[in-house]
């Protein structure tokens, strides 16, 4: 018989941290609807030069669907790895169908916790319930030959910027979420990201489809030919309603 998983399952390897951000990330996670797909969310207690190598040294934390892409040729450090892969005398397997990861720097402030774990579960909605266009604009990343843009000129980035100020705000009160932004400006910590956060609307809607298509309409044809469609699952470029 298969295993029976816990659909959302929160790691703290920290454990004097869980007592002061485990309540904040259920609040969280109280303002999600989230796929019917298990989700372990691994809360540091290190940094990871395996991951700032790959993401960067300011990134927060990621989404990463394992089950269905596996690793990226992202070299995980093992004891994290050992959350989400289990092996028995049966076998290996992932233990989740996705992950959400915040590194030790975002954990040590609540408020960066609840802002960055709302915008990784909006990540996850993205990819459970948009999949075709949360698809569609990462492989649009890969032909695009433009300028250098900040990464929440694309679509995706700029929903979950804006899901993740609207939860924060309801979670910890907006005065709150405006204090921690304006803070990372003074300080020079990601100035840009943070003017940029603090510019949206928190209760504009947001269609991600139609954010989107002109950017698939426009390297359509270096899609098409880079990524024929593999099956039913996935975005068909050749076709003018790719999204279908």
């Amino acid at each position: 018989m298969p295993i029976e998983r816990r659909l959302i399952e929160l790691i703290f390897r920290d454990g004097s941290r869980q007592p002061g951000l485990e309540p904040l990330c259920r609040r969280d996670l109280e303002h999600f609807q989230l796929p019917h797909q298990s989700l372990i969310c691994i809360f540091d207690d290190e940094e990871r030069s395996e991951f700032t190598g790959s993401f960067g040294e300011g990134f927060c934390g990621f989404f990463a669907a394992i089950r269905k892409f596996g690793l990226r040729g992202i070299r995980w450090p093992q004891e994290v790895l050992n959350h989400v892969w289990k092996s028995d005398g049966l076998g290996s397997d992932w233990d989740c169908d996705v992950v959400i990861y915040l590194r030790h720097q975002t954990c040590e402030s609540p408020i960066g916790t609840v802002i960055t774990f709302a915008h990784e579960l909006q990540h996850f909605m993205q990819y459970g319930f948009s999949y075709k266009a949360w698809r569609a604009e990462r492989l649009v990343t890969e032909v695009y030959t433009g300028g250098a843009l900040a990464p929440w000129c694309f679509p995706t980035e700029n929903e979950t910027q804006l899901v993740s100020r609207r939860v924060a705000e309801r979670v910890l009160g907006v005065g709150v979420v405006a204090g921690y932004a304006k803070k990372h400006i003074q300080e020079e910590n990601s100035p840009e990201k943070w003017r940029f956060f603090l510019g949206l609307d928190p209760e504009e809607s947001f269609d991600l489809l139609e954010r989107t298509r002109p950017w698939v309409s426009e390297y359509r044809e270096a899609l098409k030919e880079r990524f024929p469609a593999s099956s039913r699952e996935e975005p068909d470029f050749a076709k003018d309603n790719w999204w279908e």
